[in-house]
């Protein structure tokens, strides 16, 4: 059923300015006219109530969060709309305010102050210069603070009731990010950083002594298939110069090296390749560690994505979980 309009639709947005940025408003006096409506009941939530006035001291902030002033509000043909979506937020904020009560979760003045001066430094600015600006736009400081508390009440019940449920996956991410830029993000530039052991060949290829160094890589191998460790091999076995470091040569992109190694880019970290014969003799290479470099630009990119997914994602589910709320509480709206 439609709740009753006690005020006509043209008088709304009128009551709602005239009295959005003052003081709250006193009982009625003997000075008051007749007819005046000084406060009454819009919306009931449980046991909670929000008065009209709590809804015009509340519009304040919200407006600012909206970036619209008041006399931008006041020339919208939709400001009746615009203070009954602010209605429907105090509404859902109230019921998360409750259900911060149950999970016995809290926002303490420390934390709005905490909070206000990271804003207050990110403009550059001063807290007296903040509050003027404020005021300027016809929000009071408490009525600020109390919309700050609540906000980030609204973001610890949803963090603990929403967020850690909420998942993009990196599939969606890929997708988004071909969609928006025409290509793909791909997996980036592999790196990996690598000992080896060098098996050179003898100065004079006779038959005797290269079978020797053949036997030598072999002896190398089964030594390493056993588990002996490769820097204790290399220091025995390798004529390479970092041989007195166990064979560490450092890190390497493809195209780094020669050619003839490019199996080293698709062997695990840990494992050694077999040993690839070169005009200079044998080399073992073994993969300490494999990175993948990509350039900062995508990355920055992807973390956008990413988070606007998840940001749309936390909303809907969040938007699903409140109308569940909102069907298991009594709301009544009466505006």
């Amino acid at each position: 059923m439609t709740p009753r309009r006690l005020l006509p639709g043209g008088l709304l947005a009128a009551t709602l300015l005239a009295a959005a940025a003052a003081p709250a408003l006193l009982p009625a006096t003997a000075h008051a006219e007749k007819n005046q409506i000084i406060d009454r009941i819009v919306a009931k939530i449980n046991d909670d109530i929000i008065t009209l006035n709590d809804l015009k001291r509340a519009s304040g902030p919200h407006l600012l969060a909206r970036r619209l002033t008041r006399e931008q509000l006041d020339a919208d043909p939709n400001a009746d709309a615009i203070y009954r979506e602010i209605l429907n937020d105090m509404i859902n904020t109230q019921l998360l305010a409750q259900e911060a009560s149950a999970l016995q979760l809290q926002v303490t003045e420390e934390d709005v102050d905490q909070w206000i001066q990271g804003v207050i430094q990110s403009e550059s600015a001063t807290e007296e210069d903040f509050r003027e600006e404020l005021r300027l736009r016809g929000v009071r400081w408490q009525d600020y603070r109390r919309y700050i508390k609540e906000s980030l009440l609204k973001v610890r019940v949803v963090q603990v009731k929403v967020a850690s449920r909420v998942t993009v996956p990196e599939a969606e991410v890929e997708q988004a990010y071909l969609t928006r830029f025409g290509s793909s993000a791909g997996e980036g530039i592999k790196s990996v950083d690598v000992s080896y052991i060098h098996i050179p060949w003898p100065e004079e290829r006779d038959p005797q002594k290269v079978a020797d160094v053949e036997a030598l890589a072999a002896r190398v191998m089964k030594d390493l298939n056993r588990g002996r460790p490769f820097a204790d091999v290399a220091k025995e076995a390798s004529a390479g110069p970092q041989a007195d470091t166990g064979g560490h040569l450092g890190r390497f992109r493809k195209g780094d090296m020669r050619a003839e190694y490019d199996v080293i880019y698709d062997t695990p970290a840990g494992d050694y390749t077999e040993p690839i014969q070169t005009e200079t003799g044998y080399h073992i290479f073994r993969v300490n560690e494999v990175f993948t470099e990509r350039d900062p630009k995508v990355d920055s990119r992807l973390d956008a994505i990413r988070n606007k997914l998840l940001t749309e994602a936390r909303t809907r589910e969040l938007n699903l979980w409140l109308e569940a709320l909102r069907k298991r509480a009594y709301v009544k709206v009466m505006l």
